[in-house]
């Protein structure tokens, strides 16, 4: 397409990206993908549209049997063929052509399949899960790099969080393109888990977000480039599109029969408007436990300064079920899974919008979809700093547990010049506060008995030393482009040093 001219996607990332298709799917779900774990913005709580044609075209192409047995499953002789739907169901003429005979299929379409696919530029993201039965854990992060307009959301650095049913999910209904539910919330930030910075100042809405976007303080619509999809290579080269996230972590610890964690972050700031925010960073971990009761950790850092403090930035959490919040906690529960949700640092004002369609509000505006042929979230949760400043550091740890558990597990501050983190149910996780590339000497404290999992996320790759009060404990490399420092020891005085 490009005459040689440019390499526009790797081929290897290229197929982790059409196996999305599986992961996308809930945990031990339908063959025909009609029920999703993570929901897709557009098509929120129903299948992937053109799943039939697309997956049976990858898995022809790569010689896949994962994806031939999800496009297989999708073909049905008694469902009659309607040419104007082409691009949603696979007909005798495309199997005939696509189909690769020598390839069987699998008992699923899941099966030897790892747990977790690492997503590269540039829609770098990250889906993880703990199993691909119905009990599975699932995990959704974001941090894309490129953003192309129209079916393409301003979402980047968000989340999602499976576990018997939605926890965490994307929000709005696309009830018909162009409308101002559309426009102004369902393809917009705040329908998403991300970040929004309010500029205050900025009360022009067609200034700010013109083409029937209301202004949310989410990612920037300023640049028309961001408003239509570029025509030619040459346009979308020369748009902020392609680079809006630079990502400076990105790696998972899984194979086909066990999942560790995983670890995505990112500077996001071009993302935002330039006279509204000087940096927007986040960094995103999922971390199993041993703790049956709690099988999963998930954790948000971000570090955001704004042009100026009376900006307030607010931290997204959307649910299908009623959040409640009690002593400054937010839980979610599904009637079999629960997210529970604790903030560190700051004290935060707690806003849950919802019940009556109040979750649908921008910037004291609400924007009611007209039509629902697809029911997406229906509660927001909104968390921000009581305190005004132009920098502030969010963590917020989350915990998934069952529905009926109710003992609260409290997470604890790790504070240090350079670090700042929680230790909760056997781990340790920090960050470094001020840098994407922490090098050089650290140190903090876990002031607790037992051996912890260490997980500092935010280092510069190479080798280093780690040493627990006052005495060796080994060292670690870290990876190009991992960012993410992991060791296990005992609580004490700790210590991290970059070697080379």
């Amino acid at each position: 397409m490009t005459h040689g001219q440019y390499q526009l996607y790797d081929c290897d990332n290229l197929h982790r990206l059409m196996l999305t298709y599986i992961d996308f799917r809930v945990p031990g779900g339908y063959e025909d993908g009609s029920t999703l774990a993570f929901e897709t913005g557009d098509q929120a709580g129903t299948g992937i549209s053109g799943v039939r044609s697309v997956a049976f075209l990858s898995g022809g192409y790569f010689n896949d049997a994962n994806l031939l047995t999800l496009g297989r499953g999708q073909y049905n002789e008694s469902t009659p063929w309607d040419s104007t739907k082409s691009y949603d169901w696979i007909t005798p003429t495309e199997y005939l052509i696509l189909n690769r005979p020598g390839t069987a299929s699998l008992g699923h379409c899941y099966d030897g399949l790892k747990l977790a696919n690492v997503i590269s530029y540039p829609k770098s993201s990250i889906f993880a899960r703990s199993s691909y039965g119905s009990d599975g854990i699932g995990v959704f992060m974001t941090m894309v790099e490129d953003y192309t307009s129209s079916h393409s959301h301003p979402d980047c650095g968000s989340f999602q969080i499976y576990y018997k049913g939605y926890l965490a999910s994307e929000s709005g209904v696309y009830d018909s393109y162009g409308s101002e539910h559309h426009y102004s919330y369902g393809f917009q930030t705040v329908s998403s888990n991300s970040l929004l910075i309010l500029n205050t100042n900025s009360s022009d809405r067609a200034k700010i977000n013109p083409e029937n976007r209301y202004y949310s303080g989410g990612q920037t619509m300023r640049n028309y480039s961001r408003l239509r999809c570029p025509y030619t290579l040459d346009d979308f080269l020369k748009s902020i599109n392609h680079d809006q996230a630079t990502v400076f972590g990105k790696v998972a610890d899984a194979d086909t029969e066990e999942y560790h964690f995983s670890y995505l972050a990112g500077d996001m700031t071009k993302a935002y408007d330039a006279e509204t925010v000087d940096e927007v960073t986040r960094h995103m971990i999922s971390v199993m436990t041993d703790d049956e009761n709690c099988p999963m950790v998930f954790v948000t850092f971000d570090r955001i300064t704004s042009d100026k403090a009376e900006y307030p930035k607010i931290w997204l959490l959307h649910s299908h079920k009623t959040p409640t919040v009690e002593n400054g906690i937010v839980t979610v529960n599904n009637g079999k899974g629960k997210l529970v949700t604790q903030s560190l640092f700051n004290d935060m004002k707690i806003t849950v919008y919802g019940d009556d369609e109040s979750c649908y509000t921008v910037n004291g505006r609400v924007f009611t979809p007209t039509q629902e042929p697809a029911k997406g979230s229906e509660y927001r949760v909104e968390l921000t700093p009581v305190n005004k400043s132009k920098t502030d550091r969010f963590l917020e740890v989350m915990y998934v547990t069952e529905s009926t558990f109710t003992t609260l597990v409290r997470a604890e501050e790790i504070d240090s010049p350079l670090l700042m983190g929680t230790k909760i149910l056997g781990k340790a996780i920090l960050f470094a506060k001020d840098t994407n590339f922490l090098d050089g000497e650290a140190s903090f404290s876990v002031k607790a008995d037992g051996e912890f999992e260490f997980f500092i996320g935010g280092v510069k790759p190479g080798r280093w030393q780690v040493s627990v009060n006052g005495a060796p404990a080994g060292e670690y490399t870290v990876g190009e482009g991992e960012g993410m420092l992991t060791f296990t020891s005992s609580g004490g005085d700790v210590t991290i040093s970059f070697i080379q």
